[in-house]
């Protein structure tokens, strides 16, 4: 993927879908109106390093259970 990204490597869409698959996901191919500010964020996004993209995520992650957890809680106190 690195490489993919660095614009090293070029798979053809079979491949890509195998890699998607791989990882228990499909690959949905599609058009969609363009979202210029989508691609500022993926431009931003790749200017990262793989260790800072991987950190953002892992935070991401933390953010969101920690979402979940609160609303759970909260649902929880309204049923008791």
């Amino acid at each position: 993927m690195a490489r993919r990204e660095r614009g090293a490597s070029h798979p053809s869409i079979e491949r890509l879908r195998s890699l998607v698959e791989a990882c228990g996901l499909e690959l949905l191919i599609g058009l969609t109106p363009r979202n210029d500010d989508q691609l500022a964020v993926l431009r931003r996004n790749l200017a990262l390093s793989v260790d800072e993209r991987v950190t953002r995520l892992v935070r991401l992650h933390r953010f969101q259970e920690a979402g979940r957890a609160a609303m759970k809680q909260s649902v929880s106190r309204s049923e008791a």
